[in-house]
């Protein structure tokens, strides 16, 4: 009994000393209007606040991810990225990070990227090697590339887009906003780059890192795929993004070309007097291959359609499989894809200088499976469904054709600078393919630069052509 007084007395107290406490803390402080409460040391997260981390959001190619403490690995579109974490494209391909509130990094072919540091209210990436385009339009999480070299950060409110090049070349160029360019090898020297400029980093033995800055060129933007792409999902984001009450949409570089060069230009870096093209596109399979149709918002494109395909996500031009479609005004087509495969497709503009002003969504379609029998090679002209094919030139870029016969499947124009093209082609041909049978023109192209084409027109059979019509020559000028 003695022993348990004590521990009584003992609980006791510390009742009285807790009652206490909880009364001195209700205490009105002051005139009575506030009141002091106790909070966790852990701050409670808010609807407004960013979940700290990063999303690998786009992969195609080799592209692999290495954790903090960890080995290489294939990464994967939805793979979670922290602190020290690295991102490398291995060869041709691409990649890009997205951070909790809508920041992101795009990784071009044979770059290396490491997150340094992540937190709430700022995020930094290391650019080791390679291409890294920068999107910041977050106000309250900022985004800083740093080269090794130099560090990049946006200046003031808004978007920023920026590209850097780390390698031989360090350089930043900036398509939106400006940036604040901060040397990190000791100089404490701090330079703006405006939207439309770029700024060359020259390192010396004897003075260090010193800056060139000069206009950005549109003639030589215009044929970077890179900075295209980026500029296509800058225009996505815009329209789809939350992450800010977004003004205009950036990487609409026609004010950079206004601003920067007084060439009219064409596609992405185009006139502004015209309003912006937009090309929407659908695909699905059917008996004879891909469907593809697309709208247009805007003026169609005088030099027609490039339709490009490839297994990768975001086919571009030049590089990917394509067709081209001279006549802006086309809306529909088929490809005769009947081996089964899935393909991303894309619809851009063709520029008539070799490369795409804007593209269309992707789309993803798988062809249908279907095997072509080889024709028996006792087969002539009158065992086939077309009994003669005649072509002649209806002036300028057309020409047309008339047919004895049936060609279910429809027509090959083919076209070359060397006699005898065919399909499948050779290296120096160009066909169009038309799936109606009943078409009867078609609008070639000088895409070898100007000069004589031969040209010729096929019955198609799936795969391959069966009989040819006559060969004609076509002069087309530039």
């Amino acid at each position: 009994m003695r022993r348990v007084l004590p521990m009584l007395l003992v609980l006791v107290c510390g009742a009285v000393a807790a009652a206490l406490l909880y009364r001195l803390i209700q205490m009105p402080v002051g005139d009575g209007s506030q009141s002091l409460t106790v909070r966790p040391h852990r701050p409670e997260k808010t609807e407004s606040a960013p979940q700290v981390g990063g999303t690998v959001d786009f992969v195609s190619g080799a592209v692999e991810f290495r954790p903090a403490d960890g080995e290489w690995k294939r990464a994967s579109i939805g793979q979670g990225l922290q602190a020290g974490d690295a991102v490398e494209v291995v060869g041709d391909g691409r990649a890009a990070i997205r951070f909790a509130d809508g920041n992101s990094v795009r990784l071009d072919r044979d770059t290396l990227a490491e997150i340094s540091q992540l937190e709430d209210s700022s995020v930094t990436v290391a650019a080791v090697k390679g291409r890294v385009y920068a999107y910041a339009g977050s106000a309250r999480q900022s985004l800083r590339l740093t080269t090794g070299v130099q560090e990049y950060q946006g200046d003031g409110d808004g978007i920023h887009t920026y590209l850097a090049t780390v390698g031989e070349e360090n350089s930043v160029a900036v398509f939106e906003g400006n940036v604040a360019v901060k040397d990190v090898l000791g100089a404490e020297q701090t330079a703006f780059v405006e939207a439309g400029n770029q700024l060359q980093v020259v390192i010396s033995a004897e003075n260090g890192p010193s800056g060139k800055t000069q206009k950005l060129d549109p003639k030589s933007l215009n044929k970077d795929e890179f900075v295209k792409w980026n500029l296509e999902w800058d225009k996505e984001i815009s329209a789809a993004d939350s992450v800010t009450q977004q003004k205009e949409a950036p990487g609409t570089a026609t004010e950079l070309a206004e601003k920067n060069s007084s060439a009219s230009g064409r596609g992405l870096f185009a006139d502004s007097g015209n309003a912006p093209l937009t090309i929407t596109l659908s695909g699905k399979p059917t008996a004879d291959g891909v469907y593809l149709a697309w709208t247009v918002q805007g003026t169609s494109p005088p030099n027609g359609f490039k339709l490009l395909k490839s297994r990768e996500a975001y086919p571009v031009y030049p590089g990917s499989d394509f067709v081209y479609l001279t006549n802006g005004d086309d809306r529909d087509y088929v490809w005769p894809l009947l081996d089964g495969e899935t393909y991303h497709i894309r619809a851009c503009a063709y520029l008539g200088d070799g490369t795409c002003g804007n593209y269309s969504n992707d789309v993803s379609v798988t062809a249908p499976k279907k095997t072509v029998s080889a024709a028996p090679k006792t087969e002539t002209a009158a065992d086939s469904g077309v009994k003669r094919l005649a072509l002649s030139s209806a002036g300028g870029r057309l020409v047309r054709w008339t047919v004895e016969g049936q060609s279910p499947s429809g027509f090959k124009v083919v076209w070359s600078k060397s006699p005898g093209p065919t399909y499948p082609t050779r290296d120096a041909d160009q066909y169009l393919y038309f799936a109606d049978p009943l078409r009867r023109t078609a609008e070639i192209n000088a895409f070898n630069g100007a000069g004589k084409y031969y040209v010729r027109v096929c019955e198609y059979l799936g795969g391959t052509c069966g009989l040819y019509s006559n060969e004609i020559i076509v002069d087309l000028g530039d």
